[in-house]
Formats: C-alpha cells, structure tokens, sequence
C-alpha cells in the first residue's frame, strides 16, 4: 500500500459491479428527484449527466465506495450498501443514509468550519443499484495511508499537518448539537437528552451494548472475539461519563479518513461520517492515535506500515488538543490523559468487531475490499491486545 495517495487515483478492480445503464437511467429524469431520492443542500436535481463511467476504490471495506465521472467530466462519488436491507446482518452496521444526513446537515449548520465533501443525494430506492445509496462531491487531494506520514521529510510540514488534524478535531467537537439535531431525522438519529423527556445511557455504555449484540451475530458464523466479556465489563465499569453537552463525535476519526490539499498542509475534507454519533470525544482522539499505541507487529499486521509505539508523539497531539480546548469559546473543558487508557482499549475492542464482522463477510463471500481476507484474520490478535491493557491497568 502507497504511504501517501491521490484521491483521484486510489481505484482499483471494479470488485462489486454496478448497473451503468439504471444509474443513467435515474439521473435522466430531468424534471424532478424520483420517488426514494432526497436532494442535499443546495443540490439540484440532477447534479450529473448521463452516461456515467465508474471505477472502484480500494478502500471500502464495509460500504463499496466507487468514482463516478459524467458526460461532461464531472467527478462524484457513489457509497453503497454491500446489498439490499433484506439481506444485511446487521442493519446498523452500514449506515449510509445516517452518513448522508450528517454530512447535510453540518453543511447547513456549520458551514465550512467542518470540511466536508458535500452531498448531493441519497436513494432509497434499492431498485437502481440493489442496494441504498448516496452520492457526494468528489474531492481532489491527498490521503496518506502511513498515519506515521514517513513520506513527508520536513518537520515542519509534518507539525502542520497535525495542528490542522487537531483544528478539525475540535471543530467537530464544538459543533452545536442542538442546531444539528433540529436538521436529523429522528428516525436515524436519537436527539440528545435535551430534546428528548427520557434519560438514557452513556456513550460507553451505549456502544458496548451495540458492540455486543453485533460481535454476538457475528460469531454465529465465525469464532468470538478472545476475552470479549471480560473486555465489555471492564469498559462498562470504568468508561467516562458523557460530557456536560451533547457533543458530536466522527466515530472513525483516523488520517486516512481524512483528505488534504493536494500541496498544503491541512486537512480539505474529512470522510467516512457511517459512524457519527452524539459521544464522547476520548474515542475520536484514541482512535486517531490508535497506531502509536499499539506494538509494530499489530501494525504491520493491519497496515502493513513500520510504526512504532510513539508516547511523545501521542503526548505532543494531546497537548494540542487541550491547547485549542483553551481557547475555544464553546469547545468543553477536560483533560484527555485522564481516561487514555479507557479510550485506547475502546478502540481495540471497536476494531475487534468491524475486524471479525469483515470475517464473516468473507466467509459469506459478500467482501467489498482488495484487503478484506488478510483484515478478517486480525479480530482474535485485537481481543488478546486489548485484554493484555486492561490486565496491566492501574485503573
């Protein structure tokens, strides 16, 4: 794997075919939106002309994600479910259309504080594609696969790439979640305790259960996830409080999610909102610095990348974070290192999961990613990882 890619040259085999021609066909009603479509902000129907050529990209692991280009050359992204509803295991575990609602919605809300590709619109309708979709702005810039970003020589330039992963970070974290939900649809997302008359659970607690009803579906077909219990219990025991105020969280807020400018150093877009959620923002930062965390062999393992365990680097991004923490207006006051270890064995058990659920797609034959295979493998080294943490924790 490239350390650093091209967004517009990332394409590989096209590993899970589309139908051209119904594609072409629903974007050439050019009156209005067909039934089962729901247009973005600012988006008119329809954004692309027919015909379309498509490539795949070689990411994609849960939902196929695949480049468009039109009849005029206009570029645009298309993410999918791997098939239609009826047949998924889990229903939460692609969430496109929460994907699609979150990116409109910070859009109208937050403007460009949030850097986003912007989205044109979600179908519905399974008919076209087999399968629920959206289909958003094309972004053209840098990825960098290596989260150690060794291709960059100059030190400076990799300082700034961190500032701006931390700038993108708080953003996200300071957006008003109150303005936000009033644009959601409930029906995808649960309001935040203020616009809601029950109390519920805390984010761990909340994510642990969901974890566990998925990896138990999940062993149904492959093994269990090593010392998954004792993992659920020691997290349910001492995972944080949720903050004072709802607070927005990527869920999956790592480099490679993240794309740059094609020469400078900060961040143009950030992709991959499937798992966006009213949380704690501990994880976003744990699993952003996950990789400096874990021991080289689990990261060749994953990535395939010579990275090392690297405290002063972690310690260095920390320190930014509370640095902007300071200085934000709206941002809520708390000190990250306190619960770093809570927060690294929630991303390992996080892992663990989409890891085995990769597994069992596998096994069905349904994987959408050129990596899927070697990725199934590494859900039972994951579980003995995280159970070795919390053997050693001073908690």
């Amino acid at each position: 794997m490239a350390h650093v890619v091209d967004t517009e040259q990332d394409i590989g085999p096209v590993r899970s075919p589309l139908d051209t021609s119904a594609l072409d066909r629903l974007l050439s009603n050019n009156s209005t939106p067909p039934r089962g479509v729901h247009l973005g902000y600012g988006t008119a129907w329809s954004p692309l002309r027919a015909p379309l050529s498509i490539e795949q990209f070689k990411f994609g692991q849960s939902n196929p994600t695949y480049l468009l280009t039109d009849a005029d050359g206009k570029k645009a992204v298309l993410r999918k479910k791997p098939s239609s509803n009826a047949k998924l295991i889990s229903k939460t575990a692609h969430a496109i259309e929460r994907e699609f609602y979150m990116l409109d919605a910070i859009l109208k809300t937050s403007g460009s504080s949030v850097p986003i590709a912007r989205p044109y619109f979600l179908c519905e309708d399974e008919q076209y594609v087999g399968a629920v979709f959206y289909v958003m702005e094309f972004v053209k810039g840098r990825i960098f696969h290596d989260p150690s970003l060794s291709i960059l020589k100059d030190e400076a330039e990799r300082d700034a790439i961190w500032h701006s992963v931390v700038d993108v970070a708080l953003a996200i974290h300071s957006v008003n979640a109150e303005r936000l939900f009033d644009e959601l649809p409930e029906k995808h997302f649960r309001k935040p305790a203020s616009k809601a008359k029950h109390s519920s659970a805390g984010y761990f607690a909340r994510q642990v259960k969901s974890l566990s009803k998925i990896q138990q579906l999940q062993s149904e077909t492959v093994k269990q996830i090593p010392h998954f219990d004792e993992l659920s219990q020691w997290l349910l025991k001492y995972g944080p409080e949720d903050p004072p105020h709802s607070t927005l969280i990527h869920g999956d807020f790592k480099i490679d999610n993240l794309v740059f400018h094609p020469t400078e150093p900060r961040v143009i877009a950030v992709l991959d909102w499937e798992l966006c959620t009213m949380g704690h923002p501990l994880f976003d930062l744990s699993n952003l610095l996950q990789p400096f965390m874990m021991t080289p062999e689990m990261n060749l393992a994953f990535s395939k990348f010579d990275i090392k365990q690297d405290p002063e680097l972690v310690s260095k991004v920390l320190g930014l974070y509370r640095s902007g923490l300071r200085k934000s207006p709206v941002a809520w006051r708390w000190d990250p290192e306190q619960y770093w270890k809570v927060g690294t064995v929630f991303g390992l058990y996080r892992v663990g999961v989409i890891c085995q659920g990769i597994a069992q797609r596998v096994e069905k034959g349904i994987a959408s990613s050129a990596q899927a295979k070697q990725t199934s493998l590494l859900f039972p080294l994951v579980g003995e990882f995280a159970y070795k943490l919390i053997k050693v924790s001073k908690l």
